[in-house]
């Protein structure tokens, strides 16, 4: 018999059977990977040897005279069929999952959309045949077995209705992980665990169904199976959770009962309810990302400039920080204000409808606590001093006095209050209260060139 080279044997191993392994299968190491693969090559290369052997001396037969009858059989070989031997398994989960994890590492694998291949049995026999499919008590296929030469049996199973022994045996294991879960997703384009949003609900009860609600309102509600898998040695329990005869999404049993890996990027979970990933899925990351954003887009820009810079400030005291961008250093160039919210950056707004900017020379004072916003400025001999609300994300003015004296003089000096002509004395009163407030500075506490703070 030929011996085939293993990369064409990867060419015809099937798709599904492919996909099937890596979904079930965690992030693995190069070093796991490379175990795998030197077991899997010596385990075939045994198998192969003694199947061509057996076959040669089942199919050439010599006569008294010597003379050969009978010709020599090349057969497809049996573990071609999907996962038809212990050592294929490992051999095409090592190859394919090392060779496509990068691949899936920043790509959504949840949601739902297209068919995973679902839970396999497999069982070890002997002899030749195939066993006709059969169907289950409604008429449905539940499976074909194929049978080969010392090796194993593999039956696909589809949902079903929870009536039969094996089923009644399934629903039994899955009693642990029966209650709510919260389903998350990435905030951003990192791991779930480095910031999450929750997406929804899932309700996995003992008898083999669950309900998953998303916050759209959508509501899937079938059967999931609970599936044990041992590749190299480790075993891999899985629960599948179907949507109809497809599968909406798998999830990996992790460390401990409160967290259920889905996917093989980490970019999504299920964590059960009243844990502290589900009571408080991080942010964070969210806003950083969404601020990263709008910096990168404002350098590509005619506004931007080697004077441009930004901060981070959380100027309304409730708990997630504003972006401050500053054009520039100049007298004209004030502070844009972005604040996070559904997962997007948006900038606060004037009543014209256009980007708001607040304060000059690139920075504004602030006091968190009291939603207040103050602006200083001191340009060609006039000099103000302003004190605006920040309430809903909308800017607006409350008080503004100002002075002329660098520019008439003291003795023709004008002084106003919110645009009122008042003494000097009644000016300084109010300049005096105003310098009191202990006003915490803004912007500019960052180039463009170091965006380190938001990753």
């Amino acid at each position: 018999m030929r011996e085939k080279d293993l990369f064409d044997i990867l060419e015809n191993a099937e798709n599904d059977s492919m996909e099937r392994l890596i979904d079930k299968c965690p992030e693995l190491s190069d070093e796991q990977l490379d175990r795998i693969l030197a077991m899997s090559e010596k385990k075939f290369r045994k198998q192969m040897a003694q199947a061509e052997g057996t076959e040669r001396e089942a199919t050439i037969k010599m006569t008294k005279n010597d003379d050969v009858s009978g010709v020599e059989v090349a057969k497809r070989p049996a573990w071609l069929t999907p996962l038809a031997t212990a050592a294929s398994i490992v051999l095409i989960a090592g190859i394919a999952i090392g060779s496509t994890a990068m691949l899936k590492r920043n790509h959504k694998p949840g949601g739902g959309g297209g068919v995973v291949t679902p839970a396999v049995t497999v069982t070890t026999t002997s002899g030749t045949g195939t066993t006709p499919s059969s169907t289950g008590p409604k008429g449905s296929v539940t499976g074909t077995t194929t049978t080969s030469a010392n090796t194993s049996a593999v039956t696909s199973l589809v949902p079903g209705s929870g009536d039969t022994a094996e089923e009644k045996a399934e629903n039994a294991l899955l009693k642990p992980f029966a209650g709510t879960w919260v389903y998350q997703a990435s905030s951003g384009n990192y791991t779930v665990d480095q910031g999450a949003n929750n997406i929804g609900t899932v309700e996995i009860r003992g008898d083999g169904t669950y309900t998953y609600t998303e916050n759209s309102g959508n509501v899937t509600t079938d059967r999931v199976e609970r599936t044990v898998d041992e590749i190299a040695g480790t075993q891999l329990v899985t629960l599948v959770f179907y949507d109809g005869t497809a599968i909406k999404f798998v999830a990996t049993y992790n460390e401990g009962l409160d967290q259920l890996g889905i996917g093989n990027g980490g970019l999504e979970r299920l964590v059960r309810a009243g844990s502290a990933e589900a009571s408080a899925p991080s942010v964070t990351a969210s806003w950083k990302t969404a601020y990263k954003q709008v910096l990168t887009d404002f350098m590509n820009t005619s506004e931007y400039s080697s004077e441009s810079m930004w901060d981070v400030r959380d100027i309304d005291n409730d708990g997630v920080p504003e972006l401050l961008l500053s054009r520039g250093t100049y007298h004209a160039a004030g502070v844009r204000i972005y604040y996070y919210e559904n997962g997007n950056a948006v900038p606060v707004l004037a009543d014209d409808g256009t980007i708001a900017e607040y304060g000059v020379y690139g920075a504004f004072m602030y006091k968190p606590a009291e939603h207040l916003l103050g602006s200083y400025n001191m340009h060609m001999g006039f000099e103000s001093c302003a004190t605006s609300s920040y309430e809903g994300h909308t800017i607006t003015l409350l008080h503004m006095i100002t002075n002329n004296s660098g520019n008439a003089g003291e003795e023709a000096a004008e002084y106003t209050i919110d645009n009122v002509q008042v003494s000097k004395e009644e000016y300084d009163s109010a300049r005096d209260q105003w310098d009191a407030m202990n006003w915490i500075v803004a912007g500019q506490q960052y180039y463009f060139t170091d965006l380190s703070p938001l990753s």
